[in-house]
């Protein structure tokens, strides 16, 4: 019997890695239902202290990707021009599904104009993760997670991993935007989205 019920929760496990692997270890957030696959997430506070995840897919943004012909490290963005700080990650990221990801928080933005205090915003395209995270209530559109990009690409190098926090200083009073690979932390010390 006990053979039966490991090889079922092994075919499940399987079926479902969303089942086995939690996103977040002590931070209350409960994603074994969340999806998966490629698209747009988005993990907001409960009044309670939990969390809980909305999803929409690439297709339900309808969003143009960006042209990487377009990119042009070498460009200062305001964000660069007011404070320089940015963290590059020792990694470097597919070009195709880096730009996809990108292009995909960007219209994210453009649809939600505000993300709040303790929320996060990513998309998940293949391996790569584009974030940004809200340490207070902020206004967002493309234009301004565009800069924080540029500013990343600009110190990184393309398609390295990154990311851009801005205090007070740069138009927004809290907030993070950057790139990593699927697995990988970002946001607090122990959030892994999935």
């Amino acid at each position: 019997m006990q053979t039966k019920f490991l090889s079922a929760l092994a075919i499940l496990t399987v079926v479902t890695p969303a089942l086995s692997m939690p996103a977040v270890l002590g931070s209350n957030i409960d994603v074994r239902s969340a999806p998966a696959g490629d698209g747009y997430y988005y993990v907001s506070k409960n009044d309670d202290g939990t969390h809980s995840t909305a999803f929409k897919s690439l297709a339900d943004l309808n969003f143009t990707v960006a042209d990487a012909g377009y990119i042009t490290p070498s460009a200062d963005s305001f964000v660069q021009k007011r404070n320089g700080d940015v963290a590059c990650g020792n990694m470097r990221l597919n070009a195709d599904d880096t730009l996809k990801a990108q292009s995909c928080l960007r219209a994210a933005a453009d649809r939600e104009k505000a993300w709040f205090n303790g929320h996060w915003a990513f998309c998940k395209v293949g391996g790569t993760m584009a974030f940004a995270c809200s340490y207070q209530d902020t206004n967002v559109n493309s234009g301004l997670l565009n800069d924080f990009q540029l500013s990343i690409d600009h110190d990184c190098g393309w398609p390295q991993g990154g990311n851009k926090r801005c205090k007070n200083d740069c138009g927004v009073s809290d907030f993070d935007v950057g790139r990593t690979f699927s697995g990988d932390h970002f946001c607090t010390k122990d959030f892994v989205g999935w």
